[in-house]
Order: structure tokens, then C-alpha cells, then sequence
């Protein structure tokens, strides 16, 4: 149940950011100036951990297939595996090394930046090898892409990070008070 629910949230945080709100952050097909649904992955991992892995994978299929088409189910199922295990072992390192875990509630604000960096540069840089490994990046573009793709993934993590923090820690407060 919770990875089917994780594969539908993220394949439409995916779409909505691509087609809806940050259309006109688009630099190629896969890089964004603003990515929001890394900050998605970010959220889904913290609450449902390799579940929402195993629903993230299944959920980039069609996103990916969308993006680039044409590849092949194996090449397919091969992005969308890093898609989502990438992010999840940011999350296990960042836990291991800072100690934030599950329920999160010793989460504090500083937290948030490191936790979106080091999520978008993990993802992005094994993205960016799996692309020039397909043979759809020059090795000359990587550095740019790297960079581009961290950037855009670390501030729509980073607005969708600290939103979603904000909103919960709203809500304790005015349901304590």
C-alpha cells in the first residue's frame, strides 16, 4: 500500500514540477533551476524509509520514460533504480553521521541545508554518470550538469524542506496552545 502511494506522489510531484509550476525552470530535459520533487524523495524517505525507495523507483518509470523516451525498459528501470536509491542512502549517511533519525523530532533548522546539498549532489552525480554511461551526455557537460542539477535539486528540497518543517511545527504549536 505505502509503495503504491509513494509511486503516485512522486511520479505527480514529478509531472507538476516538469509541466505546471516550474515549467519555466527548465534548462534541458532532465535539469531544473528549482527541482521540488527532491525535496519530495526527501520527505517520503524520512517517513517511510526503503518503502518509499522501492515507490519511487517503480513511480520514475513513466517519468522517466516521459523525459527520455525511446531508451528501453532495462535503461529505464536503470535511472529510475538511482532515482531513488541515491537519495535514500543520503538520508541513511546524513542520519549516520549527524544522528538525526525516525521520528525526526531532534530535526533542528540547520539540519535542512544539509540534508538538500547532500541529497542533490549524491543524486545528481549519479545521475550525471548513468547519462554519459547511455551515451545521452558529453563527459565535457558533466561538470556543468553537476552543477546546474545540485543546484536546482538543493533549493526545491530546500523550499520543500523547510515549508513542510515549518507547516508541521505550526501545527504542534497551535494544537499544544
Amino acid at each position: 500500500m505505502v509503495i503504491g502511494l509513494v509511486a503516485v506522489v512522486w511520479l505527480l510531484a514529478v509531472f507538476l514540477n516538469n509541466y505546471v509550476f516550474f515549467v519555466w525552470t527548465q534548462k534541458e530535459a532532465y535539469i531544473h533551476w528549482i527541482f521540488v520533487p527532491a525535496g519530495v524523495r526527501i520527505v517520503l524517505i524520512m517517513l517511510f524509509g526503503w518503502r518509499a525507495a522501492v515507490g519511487m523507483a517503480l513511480g520514475a518509470i513513466p517519468a522517466i520514460d516521459d523525459i527520455l523516451p525511446g531508451i528501453g525498459l532495462c535503461m529505464v528501470a536503470f535511472v529510475a533504480s538511482g532515482a531513488a536509491l541515491m537519495p535514500w542512502l543520503s538520508v541513511a549517511l546524513f542520519s549516520a553521521v549527524l544522528g538525526p533519525r525516525h521520528p525526526w523530532t531532534d530535526l533542528d533548522w540547520w539540519h535542512l541545508p544539509v540534508l538538500a546539498v547532500l541529497c542533490a549532489f549524491v543524486s545528481e552525480l549519479f545521475l550525471n554518470v548513468q547519462l554519459i554511461v547511455l551515451g545521452f551526455e558529453e563527459r565535457a557537460d558533466f561538470a556543468g550538469n553537476l552543477l546546474s542539477g545540485t543546484i536546482g535539486n538543493f533549493l526545491g528540497a530546500l523550499l520543500l524542506l523547510v515549508a513542510t518543517v515549518a507547516g508541521i511545527r505550526l501545527f504542534r504549536a497551535t494544537r499544544a496552545g
